[in-house]
């Protein structure tokens, strides 16, 4: 639901120039939709669907969504889009080996979708650092200052979950859920390590401020707001 707001704000905005949510960020959160998506339509009902009034066909509904509106920001990705795809099919063999046994026999492949799609979340937090890094003073704008605000707190809710759903304390395998590797411990890592990237995005961003010229000293620090 935060995805499809942050998603939307984009769309409407259009600040790609000036925007760390451009490019190769929006290239792996395609990738990543496209891998909820698929995992959602082709999983049970009983598996990985959210439970709730947030979850169902809601929850459904919105992944379809975002597919579009994520596709219509890549659209000036270029040659870009063939370096996004190279590095979502590693992290796809990742998955392979680091993946849950919640879906039947012979379904495996929906574990291996659920992987994908946390260590594509993890992409898109990296690449949005690395472009904010890349623009410096020329990040700006509403959207850009929306971005920072709710980026981190999307992901802190999916960490949060990530840590408390399984019934046993973090950073620990449940017996009985687990594939192939240590699944529980990446994605409780990368979930971790995606809010702490964007807070230091954040940081970066508050740091370049003082570095634009083009302001007096006195603009409030969010005047875009």
């Amino acid at each position: 639901m935060m995805r499809l707001v942050l998603l939307s704000s984009a769309l409407l905005r259009q600040e790609e120039e000036t925007s760390a949510f451009a490019m190769e960020p929006a290239g792996f959160l395609l990738a990543a939709s496209l891998t909820r998506s698929l995992l959602l339509l082709l999983s049970p009902w009983e598996v990985y669907h959210l439970d709730g009034p947030l979850g169902g066909n809601l929850n459904l509904a919105c992944e379809l969504c975002a597919v579009p509106m994520a596709a219509y920001l890549c659209r000036s990705l270029g040659r870009r889009g063939f370096f996004c795809a190279g590095l979502a099919l590693l992290l796809g063999c990742v998955a392979c080996a680091q993946r849950l046994s919640l879906a039947d026999p012979g379904q495996e492949h929906l574990d291996v979708l659920f992987s994908w799609s946390q260590l594509l979340d993890l992409a898109v937090a990296v690449s949005f650092l690395c472009r904010c890094v890349n623009l410096w003073t020329e990040a700006k704008g509403a959207f850009m200052v929306f971005s920072l605000f709710e980026l981190p707190a999307q992901q802190l809710l999916g960490a949060i979950f990530m840590l408390c759903a399984w019934g046993a304390a973090p950073f620990q395998e449940v017996d009985g859920i687990v594939g192939a590797g240590h699944p529980l411990l990446m994605m409780q890592s990368s979930s971790l390590a995606e809010v702490t990237v964007y807070l230091v995005a954040a940081v970066v961003f508050v740091s370049s401020r003082s570095f634009q010229k083009d302001q007096p000293a006195y603009v409030p620090l969010f005047a875009e707001l």
